[in-house]
């Protein structure tokens, strides 16, 4: 699986409030567009965990990528409008323009139901300071590793 990757060389911005968001359309499994309260268009990456790459081209996709995809549109379907909090120890966007966030809907915590779901892994950048949620999402990776949830039973490690 790749994440995304941050560089020192690339702007970046620091954080900032929560964003309420509405209309997300899911593209992978930790990453999704949706629309701010002005109209544009923002694409958001679910930080502190990472999903197994969709098919792109001609390389197919990981295994579990379309469970996670999946997953993540499901939770997702039913919601007007979701909340992306920046995290303190990261910038708020990567190099590729994304949005860089946690999720919060009614049902919680976006990332930790997606781990919980068995379909994503816990996940932090090299090189950067680790998302301040990160131990509680490994915590939540481990359980769903232990019980085989999701791709860990199909797959036995996410996105190989």
């Amino acid at each position: 699986m790749t994440g995304c990757q941050l560089t020192s060389g690339h702007p970046t911005t620091t954080a900032a409030a929560a964003v309420e968001l509405r209309r997300p359309r899911v593209v992978d499994g930790d990453t999704f567009d949706a629309t701010d309260a002005d109209g544009r268009r923002v694409r958001v990456r679910l930080i502190g965990v990472d999903a197994p790459e969709i098919r792109h081209g001609a390389t197919p996709a990981q295994c579990g990528a379309v469970q996670a995809q999946q997953e993540l549109r499901r939770l997702l379907a039913t919601v007007a409008s979701l909340q992306m909090v920046p995290d303190p120890n990261s910038v708020a966007v990567d190099r590729y323009g994304r949005r860089l966030g946690y999720v919060q809907i009614e049902a919680g915590d976006v990332a930790l139901l997606l781990l919980r779901a068995g379909v994503v892994e816990a996940w932090g950048p090299r090189g950067a300071a680790a998302p301040t949620r990160l131990s509680d999402y490994r915590a939540a990776q481990q359980v769903a590793q232990d019980a085989g949830a999701g791709s860990w039973r199909t797959c036995g490690t996410l996105g190989r």
